[in-house]
């Protein structure tokens, strides 16, 4: 559905059995088969959507029923993840559902505004978008219409799905109201079995979410055709690599987009496990809350992080010294630094991973017997060395201001630059994207976009080894999520 402005038309009619208790204020969307209204529920004095059918398509017993379909497929499905039905009324002269009125914006009118979405965005977008499907299909509800216009984004961050008006109920074969063979649902986000006009289920609504995600992760559906016969046989091949998406959310999507449904996740809940997985593993950057994908409109709420700890891995290689704590790190004296206050605290702690290097270094000759492995699997105690046990970095607290959070990531780049770990030219980019975080008058939306590009920066500088170490990455990645909330939580100050 496309935006309207503000000064819309008269409101249209409504069905004479709501037309005493609901009010049309605004008119909101207009699509080719209904349009959708701000309305008020004046029995409950409480704000509603109201999607009324375009009046020329009243004539048609087909649409009306699907109308009614949407409304009683919905009505039986109570999920905080589903848009809710209140009332639904069908006369000669109009017809109308009324729905709970979701503030924000849909997912479509979120990706024509920032394209690509931050992985961990997408993933947690695309797990709510599953449960809803999951709960849907577990009722006998097939949803077979999933597409970035219908679902919406509220202001608290979380995904709500919308418009079931070609959804079919499983255990009822009277519910079917197109003829067998016909194509119904959006083009790009079609299973090859919806394609073929075969009896389609749940795993169509898993297709469609491995789309959904395609889209978020990468700006694009998984292929780029324009009829159905070209889409029939680029589905044959899933793609082999979901954009700059992380290696393990890449695979979650293509099994989602195989185009057996027998080897794609065994239900939409799988594949919200999978993506959950993900989000709580240390393949993933931080945790982080809701508002760190918010729209402009709820910009004040501060992003909760989570803190990981890093695993250590024994190594030959010199060990990435951690980053000093805030009781040795000079305190920021400027309300805002600029690329010199980033560039000077990395000067800073080379000087500390000089010092912590030479300190952490085993005698000569030693360098590598903590990490050699044993020649068989159960070595004697004589032929064993005892490996030297490695100091555990002191954890580092989350930074009070963006001012800590930008130091503490220059710092991990220039740790990362001294010993080889990060290249000249990665620590230069990374510098200069952390800097973005620092210019005056920052917006949400430019929050948001500096996360994008720094987040992308990190996973393409990891993936062409340019940093070269698994947990500097992470660190890079956990330090970003602090900037990032550093830089709401003065946005709302």
């Amino acid at each position: 559905m496309c935006r309207v402005p503000e000064s819309g038309p008269e409101p249209p009619r409504l069905p004479a059995s709501l037309a005493d208790r609901y009010k049309l204020d605004e008119r909101l969307a207009m699509g080719g088969s209904a349009e959708v209204w701000r309305g008020t529920d004046e029995a409950l004095q409480r704000s509603v959507a109201v999607k009324l059918l375009h009046r020329h398509l009243l004539a048609d017993e087909t649409t009306r029923a699907r109308l009614t379909q949407e409304a009683q497929a919905a009505a039986a499905l109570s999920h905080p993840g589903i848009v809710a039905i209140y009332d639904i009324a069908v006369d000669a002269d109009a017809a109308a559902i009324v729905l709970e009125l979701v503030e924000g914006e849909s997912l479509a009118e979120r990706l024509r505004r920032e394209r690509i979405l931050p992985p961990r965005a997408a993933a947690r977008i695309g797990a709510e978008v599953a449960e809803a499907l999951e709960h849907a299909h577990e009722r006998g509800v097939i949803h077979r219409d999933v597409k970035a216009a219908n679902v919406l984004i509220g202001p608290d961050g979380e995904a709500r799905l919308v418009d079931f008006g070609i959804a079919r109920l499983l255990a009822d074969e009277n519910t079917h109201l197109t003829a067998p063979g016909t194509i119904t649902g959006t083009l790009r986000y079609m299973a090859p079995e919806q394609l073929r006009g075969e009896d389609v289920g749940p795993a169509a609504d898993v297709y469609a979410t491995g789309v959904l995600l395609t889209e978020m992760l990468t700006g694009d559906p998984p292929y780029a055709v324009k009829t159905p016969v070209e889409l029939v046989e680029a589905q044959q091949t899933p793609p082999l690599v979901i954009g700059d998406a992380p290696p393990a959310v890449g695979e979650i999507v293509r099994q989602a987009l195989d185009p057996d449904p027998a080897r794609r996740q065994s239900s939409a809940g799988r594949l919200a496990a999978d993506l959950r997985s993900w989000l709580e593993t240390d393949a993933a950057p931080a945790a982080v809350g809701a508002p760190d994908d918010m729209t402009e409109t709820a910009l004040a709420i501060p992003a909760l992080v989570a803190a990981e700890a890093m695993p250590h891995h024994p190594s030959t290689e010199p060990t990435p010294a951690a980053a000093p704590s805030p009781a040795t790190t000079p305190a920021s004296t400027s309300p805002r630094r600029r690329r010199p206050g980033v560039a000077a605290a990395a000067g800073l702690a080379v000087l500390i991973a000089v010092a912590l290097f030479a300190v952490a270094q085993p005698p000569r000759g030693t360098a590598g017997l903590e990490s050699e492995p044993p020649l068989s699997a159960t070595p004697s105690a004589a032929s064993t060395p005892i490996p030297t046990p490695t100091p555990v970095p002191t954890p580092v607290p989350a930074p009070a201001s963006l001012d800590d959070a930008l130091d503490q990531f220059g710092q991990i780049v220039a740790t990362g630059q001294q010993d080889g770990t990060i290249d000249g030219d990665a620590a230069e980019e990374l510098l200069e994207r952390a800097d973005r975080f620092a210019e005056d008058d920052q917006n949400g939306g430019e929050i948001n976009r500096a996360v994008r590009d720094l987040n992308r920066s990190i996973n393409e500088l990891e993936s062409k080894g340019q940093i070269a170490s698994p947990e500097v990455a992470n660190a890079l990645r956990q330090a970003a999520a602090e900037i990032e909330a550093a830089a709401r939580r003065e946005l709302g100050s």
